[in-house]
C-alpha cells in the first residue's frame, strides 16, 4: 500500500491533548485557525496518518515530508447570504431627502428671524415718517384758525372743530408709532414725542379756550332793562333782572378753573355786586327816579364790559401760548424731516 503525502502551507489547528509530533521535537509553534459556520458544530480533532515511512526517517525534514495531515472538514461552511433589498435598505434616500427639506426650512427660518428685528424697524421708521407729514400738515390749518380767535369766534366754528380734530388725530397716531420704533432711533422717538406731546398740549388748550369764550360771551350782554317807570311794571322789571342773574350764575358756577381764570375771578366780582345793582334800579323804578334807575342799569353795563375786556386781553394770552406750542410741534417735527 502506498502512502500519499500532502504539503500544507495553512497552519493546522491544534487541539488540547492532540499535539503533532512536530510540536513535540520544538519545530512548531501550536496556531488556531478559525471558520465561520452559518451553524457551528463540533469540529472532529485532525487525524494523523503516519506514513510507514516514518520509522525509516532519520531527519526532521524526512519526517514532516512523510507525515500526512487531514485537516478539518469545510463542507459545512458556507458564505452568508445578504439580501441586496437589505444592502440598499441601509440608506433610504427619502428619509435623506426628507432631512435635508428640514435642515433647509430651518435655515430659511432662521435667516428669516435674523432679518425680522431690521425689517421691522425699517416699517416703523417708515410708519413714523409719514405720521410726521401728517400732523405737520395739519398743524397749519390749526395755526391759523388760533390766529382768528377772538371772543366773537361764531364764523369759525366748523373750521376749529376740523382742525382741531385733524391735529388730535395725527398726534395720537405718531404717539403710537413712535412707541414702535427700536432702541436705536432714541433721537427720533423723542423729537416725535415731543411734537406730538406740544400738539396735543395747543389741541386741548384751543378747544378749551373756545368753549370757554363760547360759554361766557352770552352772559357778558347784559339783559335790556327799561329804565321808565312808566313803561315797565316793577315786578316784570325784577323778574326779569333775576332771570338774567340766575342764568349769569349758573354758567359761571361751571367755569373751569385753569382757563382764563382772571376772567372767572372777574366774574365772581360781578356776580357779587348784581345784587346791589339790581336792589339801586328797583329803586329807581319805585321811586319813579328814571335817572337812578338809569344810573344802576349803566353801572351793570360798565362792569359787563370790563369783564369782556378782560376776555378779549386773556384770549390774545391764550392764542400766544397756544401759538408757542404749535411753533414747537413744527421745530420737532423739522428735525425729524432734515
Amino acid at each position: 500500500m502506498t502512502t500519499k503525502t500532502h504539503k500544507h502551507t495553512r497552519p493546522r489547528r491544534n487541539r488540547p491533548g492532540n499535539n503533532s509530533l512536530m510540536e513535540y521535537l520544538g519545530f512548531a509553534e501550536a496556531s488556531t485557525v478559525s471558520y465561520a459556520t452559518p451553524s457551528p458544530k463540533p469540529a472532529p480533532a485532525p487525524s494523523r496518518l503516519v506514513s510507514t515511512s516514518l520509522r525509516s526517517a532519520t531527519t526532521v525534514e524526512e519526517m514532516w515530508d512523510t507525515t500526512e495531515l487531514q485537516a478539518e472538514s469545510m463542507i459545512d461552511w458556507a458564505p452568508i447570504s445578504v439580501d441586496n433589498k437589505r444592502l440598499n435598505k441601509r440608506v433610504r434616500f427619502k428619509v435623506v431627502l426628507s432631512w435635508l427639506v428640514a435642515m433647509a426650512a430651518l435655515g430659511a427660518a432662521g435667516y428669516w428671524l435674523y432679518q425680522v428685528p431690521g425689517a421691522t424697524a425699517d416699517l416703523a421708521v417708515d410708519q413714523v415718517e409719514a405720521d410726521v407729514a401728517a400732523l405737520d400738515a395739519a398743524l397749519s390749518p390749526m395755526l391759523a384758525v388760533t390766529a382768528a380767535l377772538t371772543p366773537e369766534f361764531d364764523q369759525i366754528t366748523l373750521d376749529l372743530g376740523a382742525a382741531t380734530s385733524a391735529v388730535d388725530q395725527t398726534s395720537r397716531d405718531l404717539f403710537a408709532a413712535a412707541a414702535d420704533l427700536p432702541d436705536s432711533e432714541l433721537a427720533l422717538r423723542s423729537n416725535v414725542t415731543q411734537a406730538a406731546s406740544d400738539a396735543l398740549d395747543a389741541t386741548k388748550t384751543l378747544n378749551t379756550t373756545a368753549a370757554y369764550i363760547g360759554a361766557v360771551t352770552p352772559i357778558l350782554t347784559g339783559p335790556t332793562l327799561e329804565t321808565d317807570p312808566e313803561l315797565v311794571e316793577l315786578a316784570d322789571a325784577a323778574a326779569q333782572f333775576a332771570a338774567w342773574q340766575a342764568h349769569f350764575d349758573t354758567v359761571r358756577n361751571v367755569l373751569p378753573g385753569a382757563v382764563l381764570l382772571p376772567v372767572t375771578e372777574e366774574l365772581g366780582v360781578v356776580s357779587t355786586d348784581l345784587t346791589a345793582i339790581q336792589t339801586a334800579y328797583l329803586d329807581g323804578l319805585r321811586e319813579g327816579n328814571r335817572p337812578a334807575a338809569l344810573e344802576a342799569v349803566r353801572d351793570l353795563e360798565g362792569r359787563l364790559n370790563d369783564a369782556w375786556s378782560l376776555l378779549v386781553s386773556e384770549t390774545e394770552s391764550m392764542k400766544a401760548s397756544i401759538t408757542a406750542s404749535v411753533q414747537s410741534a413744527q421745530k420737532s417735527l423739522n428735525l425729524v424731516t432734515r
